[in-house]
């Protein structure tokens, strides 16, 4: 008897559980915008400073094959792309 309500304890608990994963969220495909620039969150010009320019290349050239996965050429998923330039401590501005 006292095995049958710990059986009916874990399946109710199973059950419950499975409602709580949750499904990717959509993708966002587009293109970047053209009105729109990455910059640096810590306010530092990459424009002035070669280095810092080469990074910020690199690191938009590695943010873009990633968020190039499983799309068209020339778009991208653009929370990818969002996600992994903030990450490497960039955000995006107006031009």
């Amino acid at each position: 008897m006292a095995s049958a309500i710990i059986i009916g304890r874990v399946v109710v608990i199973s059950l419950a559980l499975a409602g709580c994963v949750s499904k990717a969220p959509p993708r966002v495909v587009g293109t970047p915008p053209a009105n729109k620039v990455w910059a640096r969150a810590d306010g530092v010009r990459m424009s002035s400073n070669p280095a810092l320019m080469r990074q910020g290349q690199a690191d938009l050239a590695q943010c873009r094959a990633l968020a190039n996965v499983g799309v068209q050429d020339g778009q991208y998923d653009l929370k990818i792309l969002n996600g992994c330039m903030t990450s490497r401590g960039y955000v995006e501005r107006d031009i």
